[in-house]
């Protein structure tokens, strides 16, 4: 986001990773001539990599990923996977580089996003299935249990059967399934201009068939949640629930600017200057939300916690989020974004008091909305993420003081980003280690 994104640019020091066991850098690619692992924007991603793996902690990890949907197009990398996984060579060459990689820019882990092995128009072959068994095979054997390993494995069966699951499961740590965008406006052709739900429980039920009868374990599975929501221009703006017509993808986002896409900060931020409510869709657990003409369809808080229980109930892993800057950079890998209907908020309802009353709109510790200072003081536990706090956590220490007494933040502060457990801002390891007190509401803190 921070190449091309035009505003809400998100860098990885914004990132608080409460919540999230594993942060993924997308991504670094393969030079198609050596086959060793290269940044995909040099020098503008070497700049990011020690600000992305400072965000490790004892319980969130920070792995890169390789690949990705456009590598596979057209161009200078269309065959680069398949001819790198042929070759024994080439693929000991990889795996070395990578080593090299990760350890020299501290990331712990690697996730492969080769989406299309052996589809021909994404530069695929048949025996592409068997050559990435050996490449995973082999990188393990390197690894050993000092990197972690994953794969971002396509939820449409036309794809997924071209990969050994099975086989595969064995030398992983995780597959992140890629359960979202499973129905879009590119299917006008094949299913015509219906409203259909992108991310439905049962479509994602659906998905998961030939993992269970490849006898996967569903610990080894992450069901995808996208942080956006798929929009489309309504033919009839009266008409405006699943299975209306529309006629196009809708209006590209302010920040994000492409058509048919909203991430869930331009959601929110359309919520709040349109003064808009959403609706909860129980049959497939995700939200809807309409104006003029134009219709988007997402997961907020409610629909997440929702399809978490209903992963819970299946022991699947958990849930990977494509992508925490999508939302803002609280990053906690929740989004909150449906307002409270019953003066609850927090993490226990993920309600918000935003859009409440004047007097309400402060969420306390406790998790009720309210204006008084019990509610509101960030000195008391206020929660920032669910309703207004004064003074803002997030606000700059201009005197260099920061946490509940101080009640200012060292976001971007001259003093630094840390916030000690004295209440100063700084940036040496006496500000910034959590063992020394780090305060990690009011700045970011290091294991």
């Amino acid at each position: 986001n921070l190449m091309y994104r035009r505003c809400n640019r998100i860098s990885p020091s914004d990132i608080v990773p409460r919540d999230l066991t594993h942060l993924i850098f997308a991504f670094v690619v393969i030079n198609p001539n050596t086959f060793e692992v290269e940044p995909e924007n040099d020098p503008q991603d070497r700049a990011l990599y020690y600000e992305f793996t400072a965000l490790k902690t004892s319980t969130t990890q920070t792995w890169l990923s390789i690949g990705g949907y456009g590598f596979s197009d057209p161009g200078n990398t269309f065959t680069t996977w398949s001819v790198l996984c042929a070759d024994q060579g080439r693929r000991a060459r990889f795996i070395s580089s990578l080593i090299n990689f990760m350890t020299a820019w501290e990331f712990q882990g690697v996730d492969i996003d080769w989406e299309y092995p052996v589809e021909s128009n994404r530069g695929g072959r048949p025996i592409d299935t068997a050559n990435l068994n050996s490449l995973i095979q082999e990188m393990r054997a390197a690894f050993g249990t000092k990197f972690g390993i994953s794969i971002a494995l396509p939820a449409e069966y036309t794809y997924i059967q071209h990969f050994d699951v099975a086989s595969l499961s064995q030398y992983i740590d995780f597959f992140n399934f890629m359960t979202y965008d499973l129905h879009g406006p590119w299917e006008v052709s094949t299913l015509g201009a219906t409203l259909r739900a992108s991310s439905s429980v049962a479509d994602i039920g659906s998905a998961l068939l030939p993992l269970w009868y490849a006898n996967v374990s569903p610990s080894k599975i992450n069901i995808g949640i996208s942080m956006y929501g798929r929009s489309y221009t309504l033919q009839d703006p009266n008409c405006a629930e699943l299975g209306c017509a529309y006629t196009r993808a809708g209006n590209p986002g302010s920040c994000t600017d492409v058509p048919g896409i909203l991430s869930l900060w331009e959601i929110a931020l359309l919520r709040q200057d349109k003064d808009l409510g959403s609706k909860f869709l129980p049959d497939v657990l995700m939200e809807q939300m309409s104006y003029d003409n134009q219709y988007v369809i997402f997961d907020a808080s409610l629909t997440v916690d929702k399809k978490l229980q209903w992963a819970d109930g299946l022991c699947l892993g958990g849930l990977v989020y494509w992508g925490v800057d999508l939302y803002s950079s609280w990053g906690s890998g929740r989004t909150v974004i449906t307002d409270s209907q019953d003066t609850t908020c927090g993490l226990a309802k993920s309600t918000t008091c935003m859009n409440l009353a004047p007097n309400q709109k402060c969420c306390s510790k406790s998790g009720f909305c309210g204006g008084t200072p019990a509610h509101c003081e960030a000195a008391n536990g206020c929660q920032p993420a669910f309703g207004m706090c004064v003074a803002n956590p997030a606000a700059v220490s201009l005197d260099g003081r920061c946490g509940p007494d101080a009640r200012t933040g060292c976001y971007k502060s001259t003093f630094g980003d840390c916030c000690s457990k004295n209440g100063y801002c700084g940036g040496t390891k006496d500000y910034c280690s959590h063992d020394l007190g780090c305060q990690d509401e009011f700045g970011v803190c290091y294991a």
